[in-house]
């Protein structure tokens, strides 16, 4: 989504695959996130916290119990970077040449301890972080099909060797998970921010098949 002084929203949704409607639990999520820029409300970490609140309620009671996702939620704004979290998708920062993962893994597989879906305990186990921006930061958002196959320090070294190509970066995260035989959905979405007026430079959407393109700015 364009920035127009609201910043911009990135996310990664992955359907559990061990619900009926798992995935479309996922694309419900993003698709609902979406209303957090067009809602009448001032936009701010709490209200985007309450979406959050909201879509899980939704999908509990849509779903019956047999709908669940992961979400990963990244809002660049102000010069400061938001974070909204729940499950075992993954958000990792690369300032300089530090790398460092942003959120906590909720269990996984079968014993995932936290995601959309869960019921009100969600807020009581979903992660609400901010923190301060620097021109140059690199974010991964990946799914635990990426993370489970493809450590934090490839994730640094790609963008290196890829000179800072967030396409390449992604395509060749993808490839590594590809080659390691990886068999569950990967999604990984990279994004740059840039403070010098020009908008966060992004991996293309199609390679985060879980996420519209109108997410992704």
């Amino acid at each position: 989504m364009p920035d127009d002084g609201r910043g911009q929203l990135f996310a990664v949704a992955d359907g559990v695959s061990t619900v009926r409607m798992g995935q479309w639990a996922a694309r419900m999520t993003c698709l609902r996130i979406e209303q957090f820029f067009f809602d009448e409300q001032p936009i701010s970490v709490e209200t985007l916290t309450q979406l959050v609140g909201e879509i899980d309620w939704e999908l509990r009671g849509e779903g019956r119990g047999a709908a669940a996702c992961t979400l990963s939620i990244l809002w660049l704004h102000a010069d400061e970077a938001s974070i909204i979290h729940v499950g075992d998708s993954a958000i990792y920062r690369l300032r300089g040449n530090d790398i460092a993962q942003m959120t906590q893994i909720h269990g996984s597989g079968r014993s995932l301890r936290a995601f959309m879906g869960m019921g009100s305990n969600v807020s009581e186990v979903c992660e609400v972080e901010q923190q301060p921006l620097r021109s140059g930061d690199v974010f991964f958002l990946v799914t635990d099909g990426v993370s489970d196959f493809v450590a934090e320090e490839e994730l640094a070294r790609e963008w290196v060797c890829c000179k800072g190509d967030p396409d390449l970066c992604a395509a060749r995260i993808l490839e590594h998970v590809t080659a390691r035989s990886g068999d569950d959905d990967a999604t990984v979405v990279v994004v740059q921010f840039l403070s010098d007026g020009s908008q966060a430079r992004v991996s293309d959407p199609t390679n985060a098949p879980d996420i519209p393109r109108h997410l992704l700015g």
